[in-house]
């Protein structure tokens, strides 16, 4: 029980801090067309196959200790291994059980990287996105009713995961079951998205016709001495 606590309450803590360390900082301050360019480029490498798969893969980690930090390459590590971990395997049993044609361990191995690969473009392009830009957009497009909806869903998810990760925490000190820190954890969870409900209530309740000015730069770039220091030029 303590070891799928331990499992549990690290994947979580990977998730936040792959999907939302920097909050609205790193890339998302960068340009648009910097992060359209990177997108484009790490897509295309993509579909090259082959050892661009590789330098498409080097690249994003290269990106990510810029823009985010190390802190931000190891849980995206982690987070992209499972699935990687789970296709590789899955084609393996499928192949020793006749389903599929037989494979060598270096087809497994591209497909570990290849699933690697692309679950880590996938979690680049979820950082580049400026939810701040969401909300002008669907301002700008007259669909001011859902506009506020991403700011709520970019602040309310990562206090979710933060609350249950708190949660299992406990639950582990305690040596209670899992299925005891639930309740509370939800509890915390529906409280804070009730208390950003009413901060927002206005917003939720009226059509937002202002955009939220946005200050971005050509290039930011984190760089993370001893893991309190950060220069964004």
């Amino acid at each position: 029980m303590v070891l799928l606590l331990e499992i549990i309450s690290r994947l979580i803590y990977s998730i936040y801090k792959a999907l939302f360390l920097k909050g609205d900082y790193g890339l998302k301050k960068t340009h648009i067309l910097i992060r359209i360019s990177i997108s484009i480029s790490l897509l295309i490498l993509y579909w090259l196959n082959g050892y661009f798969i590789l330098l498409a893969l080097l690249l994003v980690y290269l990106i990510g200790l810029l823009g985010f930090g190390r802190e931000w390459v190891i849980p995206v590590s982690i987070l992209t291994s499972i699935p990687s971990i789970w296709f590789s395997i899955s084609t393996y049993v499928l192949s020793v059980i006749g389903y599929i044609q037989p494979v060598n361990y270096t087809n497994l191995l591209w497909i570990f990287i290849k699933s690697l690969t692309l679950g880590s473009i996938i979690t680049l392009f979820f950082n580049m996105i400026n939810v701040t830009e969401l909300y002008n957009i669907l301002v700008s497009i007259k669909l001011n009713n859902f506009s506020i909806i991403p700011l709520l869903i970019w602040r309310i998810t990562p206090l979710s995961l933060m609350s249950t990760y708190e949660s299992l925490l406990i639950s582990r000190i305690k040596g209670e079951k899992i299925g005891k820190r639930i309740a509370p954890a939800l509890a915390v969870i529906l409280e804070t998205g009730d208390l950003i409900y009413e901060s927002s209530y206005y917003k939720l309740a009226g059509k937002p016709k202002k955009k939220i000015p946005i200050n971005s730069v050509w290039l930011s770039i984190h760089l993370d001495r001893n893991r309190k220091c950060c220069f964004r030029r």
